[in-house]
């Protein structure tokens, strides 16, 4: 569905570029047949060093709970085209992230237009929720109130 969606809104000098590998790969190489702009790197271990290069991440998976993928695309401040799956609709900010419903091919297309048209930018996240120290210090605190509350009620 991306690269059906990508290549009815692709303009000039646009790609699309799909990392790692998966059971879906001889169908979305058989959909980029023929395309130049279209490129499978298949595995990388270097993925946080390619954000820098992308302007977009379009992530219309069917199924996920916490993809690292756009936890690592909101800390590269790419802007992000997801699917409204649970999970992601659950911590993916709008209107910084688009959503659009699973296998909503004429919503990615209009989306994926849209954001070409606004160029290459990046997009700020709140990514505090996501910072392991601050998230530790809140259940440490938490745990001090409970230990404290209980001090009291045996006084």
């Amino acid at each position: 569905m991306l690269v059906r969606a990508f290549r009815a809104a692709a303009g000039p000098n646009t790609w699309l570029v799909i990392a790692g590998e998966g059971d879906l790969r001889p169908a979305v190489e058989a959909a980029a047949a023929g395309a130049d702009n279209i490129k499978l790197l298949g595995y990388r271990s270097d993925v946080a060093r390619l954000y820098q290069a992308y302007d977009l991440l379009a992530f219309p998976s069917r199924e996920e709970q916490m993809p690292m993928v756009l936890l690592e695309a909101m800390a590269a401040s790419l802007p992000i085209v997801a699917t409204r799956i649970d999970g992601p609709a659950e911590f993916l900010p709008e209107p910084e992230a688009v959503l659009f419903e699973t296998e909503d091919e004429a919503a990615l297309t209009k989306i994926l237009r849209e954001q070409f048209a606004l160029g290459q930018r990046r997009q700020k996240y709140d990514m505090t929720p996501f910072d392991p120290k601050g998230q530790s210090d809140k259940i440490e605190a938490f745990y001090r109130l409970v230990l404290s509350t209980r001090s009291k009620m045996k006084k």
